[in-house]
């Protein structure tokens, strides 16, 4: 079985590494598709990117060394961003492609099992939709959905269909660290996000920066669906040991 892992880039040195340590272990190749500029359809309000190609770069390799394929290009869009990715994974004759952004880690294990699961198991389907630990504004607070995004694609299936992993299939989440990001990159992400028409007004000051402990209704977009709660300790367990050499933890 071989397995392509692609990485849609423009941000997100924090947890970079440990994306990297999580899927490097199963992917045959990782490649990054960096774009210096965002392409997710906004401009940034003049906001410049936090993160270099250089700092991205150190911290990729620092778990990736000789598995990395850094490709830079441009793109109009998330859908032309990724249909980079997906080009690849064919030329790779990959069986299955991993999709990963730079704000979600697996632990190794984890991603190992959901790949054999994928590939040996009797259902068929091209995308599959993979469950989710969301964090929020740091490692000690969670929030939960029932979203699931599109994160592997069986290349051996022609048709576009899809199938959700349960925890059979998929034993352990992928951990989210989207919203337990530094107030800059928030600022600059929230500038340029695919969503940004779809947000709340004044979400990022009053919701996210503005936040203390009991209040609720927490989502940038949809009304009443986040209620930040104390991570679980069995989630607070595996993050500690995955993370336990990141600056956060604490």
């Amino acid at each position: 079985m071989k397995i392509t892992a692609c990485i849609a880039l423009h941000y997100g040195r924090e947890y970079l590494r440990w994306v990297i340590r999580g899927i490097a272990p199963v992917a045959d190749q990782i490649h990054i598709f960096y774009a210096p500029t965002p392409t997710f359809g906004h401009g940034t309000g003049g906001l410049l990117c936090p993160d270099t190609l250089f700092e991205l770069q150190h911290e990729a390799e620092a778990e990736g060394a000789g598995k990395i394929v850094w490709h830079e290009i441009r793109a109009v869009s998330e859908e032309a961003h990724r249909t980079f990715m997906l080009h690849q994974a064919l030329h790779d004759q990959a069986a299955l492609m991993v999709v990963v952004d730079a704000d979600e880690v697996w632990a190794p294990a984890d991603l190992e099992a959901t790949t054999r699961a994928i590939y040996d198991g009797p259902v068929r389907a091209r995308r599959w939709l993979t469950r989710f630990a969301n964090f929020w504004r740091s490692f000690d607070w969670m929030v939960d959905d029932s979203f699931r995004p599109v994160r592997f694609v069986d290349l051996r299936v022609s048709s576009v269909n899809d199938a959700y992993l349960d925890e059979a299939m998929q034993p352990g989440p992928i951990y989210h660290f989207g919203y337990a990001q530094r107030a800059e990159l928030m600022r600059y992400k929230m500038a340029c996000h695919g969503h940004k028409n779809e947000f709340r007004p004044g979400w990022l000051e009053e919701k996210f920066f503005g936040w203390k402990p009991g209040d609720t209704d927490t989502h940038p977009c949809v009304n009443n669906l986040w209620t930040p709660r104390p991570t679980d300790v069995r989630t607070r367990f595996v993050i500690d040991r995955l993370m336990h050499d990141h600056p956060y933890l604490g």
